[in-house]
């Protein structure tokens, strides 16, 4: 298997460190060398094609990436400031094993997340209703 570069090392150790997904611009943030952006989604790309790494959008233009962990992803998107929140319940268990059995598939990894607004949007949010 082709070694890690080190800039790719780098973006791996930020990905596993964090317990939420990053955008570009926040990966860029943590490194000690500042790299082009190019230079980033090229890495990130490759850590993406590896399985080292996956990406989620939560219906937004923006990617957030993170590292592929063994137990799946579960977030918290507020749809306001874009805060993300980790939450480690998984009841998808059950719905997997149901959909792999009716759809004769094996289902290999999930990211699971939910939609709304956090406590400190919310009262922004009812003002526009």
């Amino acid at each position: 298997m082709k070694k890690l570069s080190e800039l790719r090392q780098h973006i791996l150790n930020i990905l596993e460190a964090s317990e939420i997904p990053l955008t570009v611009e926040q990966i860029r943030e943590r490194l000690r060398l500042k790299p082009n952006l190019s230079s980033i989604y090229r890495s990130l790309l490759y850590l993406e094609e590896t399985g080292k790494a996956l990406s989620v959008s939560f219906g937004t233009p923006v990617r957030f990436y993170c590292s592929y962990r063994e137990h799946p992803a579960h977030y918290l998107f507020c749809k306001r400031c874009q805060s993300i929140q980790a939450f480690h319940v998984c009841f998808a268990q059950e719905i997997q094993d149901r959909l792999e059995l009716e759809n004769n598939f094996t289902i290999t990894d999930h990211v699971f997340y939910f939609t709304g607004y956090c406590q400190r949007c919310r009262p922004f949010e009812k003002i526009q209703l």
